[in-house]
């Protein structure tokens, strides 16, 4: 009789062991993990589509938010299912290198020059970013102004580093007290540089954010040129590499971002009556 009861308990034992398994594995499954910048995250626009998404598909979306450089990493360690970044010459390592697959360019905007409405570096006359770089780079020399870099191999940080080397310039927050490095995300270095009335260079969705629901005391001093062109991307992790990821969500995931209710919605996402993104193409 005891040893029956031993057997009964097993067998219930194995089976809510086993069940509960099964629930974990059906979480996991059913749970795509995004990696993606801070500027798409700031922006608010993934607050818009991620629900949409999940009730039509049922497929939740973990999103980690951090710089392109570190959200390239996280898809070569396979710890993510895809990754929404801008950063061309990243992605376009992660293809060559056979860590992501399926790049497809969603959306752009544009990068803006941001800095005290005085503008002391005149950089509000510049003709292009190169020589808005330059009027920086010769105030901040004659110790009139600060520039607040990321300095954290994101997009932005990349963007902003590519402008320099055009500008013939070296910059270098170890030889310079006027450039200064934050370390941090876009929102968080636009703040820095809007209290201590500094430049920065900013993606335009963050900014837009910041300026209507946390009034920063910074302005465009700056856009327009076609080198300030800001692509986002999403690719996917090879699943050759790492076969235990969720290609298979992750393409679901994709193909709404590609529907033409999606592209709508991302088109009509404003801010300040700007629009934040707009779609390259749709199906």
């Amino acid at each position: 009789m005891v040893h029956k009861k031993y057997v009964a308990s097993a067998i219930i034992l194995t089976i809510i062991i086993g069940f509960n398994l099964y629930i974990a594995n059906q979480t996991q499954k059913d749970v795509i993990v995004l990696a993606t910048t801070t500027s798409v995250e700031n922006s608010g626009l993934l607050d818009i589509l991620i629900p949409v998404f999940e009730n039509q598909y049922g497929v939740n979306v973990k999103v980690i938010a951090r710089g392109s450089g570190v959200a390239a990493d996280l898809a070569k360690n396979g710890e993510v299912d895809a990754i929404l970044i801008h950063a061309p010459s990243l992605e376009d390592e992660l293809i060559n290198s056979g860590y992501g697959v399926n790049k497809t360019t969603l959306w752009f905007n544009f990068f803006v020059i941001v800095g005290p409405s005085k503008d002391p570096a005149n950089v509000s006359m510049s003709s292009s970013a190169r020589e808005a770089f330059v009027r920086i780079y010769t105030a901040g020399e004659n110790k009139k102004i600060e520039f607040y870099s990321r300095g954290d191999l994101s997009g932005t940080h990349i963007k902003e580093m590519e402008i320099w080397e055009n500008s013939s310039l070296r910059v270098s927050a170890e030889d310079s007290d006027w450039y200064l490095e934050t370390g941090t995300g876009m929102a968080s270095t636009l703040t820095i540089s809007a209290e201590n009335n500094g430049y920065t260079l900013s993606d335009m969705g963050t900014y837009l954010q910041l300026k209507e629901n946390a009034n920063i005391k910074s302005d465009i001093i700056f856009d327009g040129d076609q080198i300030l062109y800001n692509p986002y991307s999403y690719l996917i992790v090879s699943p050759i590499k790492f076969p235990d990821r969720n290609k298979e969500f992750a393409l679901l995931f994709l193909e709404f971002l590609l529907k033409n209710s999606t592209m709508e919605l991302v088109s009509n996402y404003k801010i300040a009556g700007k629009v934040l993104f707009t779609p390259i193409s749709s199906k």
